[in-house]
């Protein structure tokens, strides 16, 4: 199998020191990248069924909840005609806002 567009990765770590009496911890950071898709008129997209569930705690207030949602709209508005969403949030309860609607053009 000849692949044309291969996925890329590439890795770095936290930081480049290591302390010299040990039990130091450093985070090791990889970014996968997909490689462009090809575009094709004939082929039929598979819709997606997608549930975003959002911890609205009070551990996520804040800048972290503002984050959050604005990944989870940057994650709607990538959606097509044909997909399904759904919406919960949870902190002490969890709260259905919207079973399985399917997505229109937008």
């Amino acid at each position: 199998m000849i692949l044309r567009n291969k996925p890329g990765l590439s890795a770095t770590y936290d930081r480049g020191l290591v302390w010299q009496h040990g039990g130091s911890v450093r985070y090791l950071a990889l970014e996968v990248t997909a490689p462009p898709a090809e575009e094709s008129s004939s082929a039929a997209v598979t819709p997606i069924n997608l549930a975003l569930v959002l911890d609205v705690s009070g551990s996520m207030s804040g800048q972290k909840l503002a984050d959050a949602a604005g990944a989870a709209i940057g994650a709607v508005k990538r959606l097509g005609a044909g997909d399904v969403l759904s919406i919960v949030s949870f902190a002490s309860d969890v709260q259905v806002h919207m079973r399985g609607q399917a997505v229109n053009e937008h």
